[in-house]
């Protein structure tokens, strides 16, 4: 097998950057930090691992919605905070002026998500601790496709 140290190590760099800047006061994680971990995932799959398991399942994912005035068909997305929104965890009743819509936008669970990532991180530790005294190189245990 050729050497990825490289691509290995850049990856390993994305994946640690995800984790330590997921926004972690809040409760789930945007859609852009999981299509930013499937990339890295997707590249180590380039690279021969077998990665498929580590991903965020479809049906992790939850729609973002938001409640905006009945009648606002122009509103603007940032007035109701598209970008940083979270699922409603109440409804204002029918008639109170409000109607919930979807955003288009989806994001999962900061709990989940932080399993799915810190168990890729695992393989590039596991692979260090196995390596001989005074050589760490960054490496993938990870299982290889068929």
């Amino acid at each position: 097998m050729e050497n990825h140290t490289d691509e290995l190590a850049r990856t390993y760099a994305i994946l640690t950057a995800l984790r330590d800047n997921v926004p972690k006061d809040r409760f789930y994680v945007d859609e852009d930090y999981v299509h930013e971990y499937h990339k890295a995932l997707d590249h180590l799959g380039q690279l021969g691992f077998d990665m498929e398991e580590l991903k965020i399942p479809r049906q992790w994912m939850e729609p973002i919605t938001r409640q905006v005035p009945d009648g606002d068909d122009h509103y603007n997305p940032l007035t109701y905070g598209m970008r940083t929104a979270r699922p409603i965890t109440h409804h204002v009743p029918e008639g109170d002026g409000y109607r919930t819509i979807n955003t288009g936008r989806s994001q999962v669970e900061l709990a989940k998500f932080m399993t799915r990532l810190d168990a890729a991180l695992m393989y590039f530790s596991l692979a260090s601790a196995d390596s001989p005294k005074g050589q760490q190189p960054i490496g993938f245990t990870g299982p290889r496709k068929k």
